[in-house]
């Protein structure tokens, strides 16, 4: 009885705690203070929350003004064929502008869980101590390859927003 109250008690605390995080990061966001978005150095990895689509466009900031904002999609090559790198954001349709991290951040974040996923599949499949390593570390680099590709083009962690409409 005292242990399942002790095991309520600390679930309890942990969502408490879980829900206070989140919270709080949403109150970080400045709710309307485009001056923020216009004073951001150029060269600054950022994601729009444009319109009714919902998801985050990953750009590189150039330039904002009173009513619109200018950046870079970050493309992958063959994206770069049918889509323009430019982007032109109207301000009266932005819903939100987020902070990112570069590209290399997100490469190696994906990678490294791409690879401890891969190399612990690996791993697990022989019989044979050898076996099991030269498979955990051939299967663990594949999947680290693989977790860099997705990790720059669907970042895990993201930095914290700046303007919210």
């Amino acid at each position: 009885m005292v242990a399942a109250l002790g095991e309520f008690i600390r679930s309890s605390i942990t969502i408490l705690v879980a829900l206070l995080l989140l919270f709080a990061s949403n109150a970080s966001a400045q709710k309307g203070d485009w001056t923020t978005v216009e004073e951001l150095p150029y060269g600054t990895p950022i994601s729009v929350l444009y319109g009714g689509f919902p998801i985050h466009n990953p750009c590189t900031f150039q330039n904002a003004v009173n009513d619109k904002l200018m950046c870079r999609r970050q493309l992958s090559r063959s994206g770069r064929i049918f889509i323009p790198p430019g982007a032109i954001y109207f301000r009266k349709q932005i819903r939100a502008v987020r902070l990112e991290y570069s590209d290399t951040h997100n490469e190696l974040v994906g990678f490294a869980i791409g690879g401890a996923i891969g190399g612990a599949l690996g791993a697990s499949g022989s019989g044979d101590p050898r076996g099991r390593f030269a498979a955990g570390l051939i299967i663990g680099i594949g999947g680290g390859a693989l977790g860099a590709l997705l990790g720059r083009d669907f970042p895990i962690f993201h930095r914290k927003t700046i303007y919210h409409q």
